[in-house]
């Protein structure tokens, strides 16, 4: 079990596709009204992934601004123990705040009583001497074989040392083990916002699929959803990192994004689409027979956020 309810890591740590049709490069079917009823439209839904839909919003509100705090620095104990006194992100009690002075990477854990959820959220800065090559270039998924092979999958360098870098993956997927072992009936929400977003998405995965000759391959974790919920997420990986994660059944990945344009046949972002815009939200389900739907935001109880 953890020592006490948070403490602090150490700091080691082809010209042919222009004579395509324009509807190819649309790779999502969009269903309205008009071509599928609404029941049948819950049925594909629900076909889809576990959770049925969309995050509940006051859920999605939390992580967006647990992601908010962390860009802030928390160095004392008694500056963690105020999150829990902001009303927006519903944090009963901090059990982590890492730091990985490397890479520049952070994680936050906490437990959320009224939600009834762990929230895994991570955060890593760009590193000034970071260099465009390392930003582009492509390597296998865990491994430090930067080999080319086209049926690998592989994962944006920068993300990855961002996230695999010895010390804190270990570090967090250790105590996401013990914290969901102590909260069993809790739901699982690893989240993070831009580079931060792509570390939640490679522990999400990590969490759902684990190779069989790794010591963390216990029943708690794959047993359960995981849910991962991303504030505008880059470019991850490939084709092949996209697909695999798709196909996880017990792991969903949320991508809200302030976009008005549906993905387009290029586009390999991982997971389902929340686009929002002024006018309101729409989800693009990440599927080759897509549902187009609108997303409900107002439904936030304003008087669960009165001052504690």
């Amino acid at each position: 079990t953890l020592p006490r309810p948070w403490s602090f890591f150490p700091s080691f740590v082809s010209t042919s596709l222009l004579f395509m049709p324009l509807s190819f490069f649309n790779p999502c079917t969009r269903y309205n009204d008009n071509t599928m009823s609404s029941q049948a439209k819950k049925a594909l839904v629900k076909s889809l992934f576990p959770t049925g839909g969309p995050p509940d919003p006051e859920i999605v509100l939390s992580c967006a601004r647990i992601c908010m705090l962390l860009y802030k620095n928390y160095e004392t104990e008694e500056s963690i123990n105020k999150l829990v006194d902001d009303k927006f992100a519903q944090i009963s009690a901090v059990y982590i705040h890492a730091i990985n002075s490397i890479c520049n990477t952070k994680v936050l854990m906490t437990i959320s009583e009224p939600l009834n959820c762990i929230v895994v959220t991570l955060l890593s800065k760009n590193i000034d001497n970071t260099s465009d090559e390392q930003k582009i270039r492509f390597v296998p998924l865990g491994s430090s074989n930067t080999s080319d092979c086209r049926n690998t999958v592989k994962v944006r360098k920068y993300f990855h040392d961002c996230y695999y870098n010895d010390g804190l993956r270990q570090y967090i997927e250790r105590s996401i083990v013990i914290l969901t072992r102590l909260h069993p009936q809790k739901q699982l929400i690893i989240t993070g916002h831009h580079n931060g977003a792509a570390s939640a998405i490679l522990c999400g995965l990590r969490m759902t699929k684990t190779p069989s000759n790794d010591q963390l391959a216990i029943d708690i974790v794959p047993s359960r959803i995981v849910s991962v919920i991303t504030f505008g997420c880059p470019h991850v990986g490939n084709e092949n990192f996209e697909k695999i994660v798709q196909h996880q059944k017990k792991l969903t990945v949320w991508r809200f994004e302030s976009a008005t344009e549906n993905p387009s046949f290029f586009n390999r972002h991982v997971g389902h689409l929340v686009s929002l815009s002024g006018s309101g939200a729409e989800v693009v389900y990440a599927n080759n027979d897509c549902v187009a739907e609108e997303y409900e935001l107002g439904t936030v109880d304003p008087s669960k956020f009165t001052s504690k």
